[in-house]
């Protein structure tokens, strides 16, 4: 009998030595499946580089072919040439279609308002009828004149400055005075 527990004990030995090979194919079989995906993934990633790389490329061709463009060009560009804030030195009294009427004129003059730039300015913080002696009368003729002064600017600047700053103190998006 002592015969049988030791054909026991080699049986539950060899069943053992079978799970446990049974366990290292199936580890092995794992890390197989993980290192094929790991590979498609590299390729994928060397596919994506090379076209990121290519990519790239062409941009800085693009660019490069721009910035040839943009050097090559030697005419004057009228628009782009001008002061962009040239409209400032502008004098009031040689708006003439229509005019500021002289005592308007005067008026402005006496707080140091004579050109257009210093109507914006002044109009950033103030309303126009704050003039002593500019009523709606004279506001509407210095509006009617700068209307007709924007209208005829080389730029496409449509839009009067000292308008729009009055406008903006009006609906509380400008600065306001104090």
């Amino acid at each position: 009998m002592e015969a049988e527990p030791k054909d026991a004990v080699q049986e539950v030995q060899v069943d053992d030595e079978q799970a446990r090979i049974e366990s290292e194919r199936k580890r092995l079989a794992e890390i197989r499946l993980q290192a094929a995906k790991a590979q498609e993934r590299h390729d994928a990633y060397l596919q994506a580089k090379d076209a990121a790389s290519a990519a790239k490329a062409q941009w800085e061709s693009a660019v490069e072919t721009l910035q040839d463009l943009c050097l090559e060009h030697d005419e004057p560009l009228p628009l782009l040439d001008q002061e962009p804030e040239d409209w400032r030195d502008v004098r009031l009294d040689s708006l003439d279609n229509p005019p500021i009427k002289p005592g308007t004129l005067a008026h402005l003059v006496v707080r140091e308002i004579e050109t257009v730039g210093q109507l914006a300015d002044f109009s950033r913080e103030h309303d126009i009828k704050d003039v002593d002696g500019i009523g709606e009368a004279a506001e509407t003729n210095i509006h009617e004149a700068l209307d007709a002064f924007w209208k005829t600017r080389p730029q496409n600047e449509a839009d009067d400055p000292a308008e729009a700053a009055a406008e903006n103190k009006g609906n509380g998006n400008g600065p306001t005075s104090e």
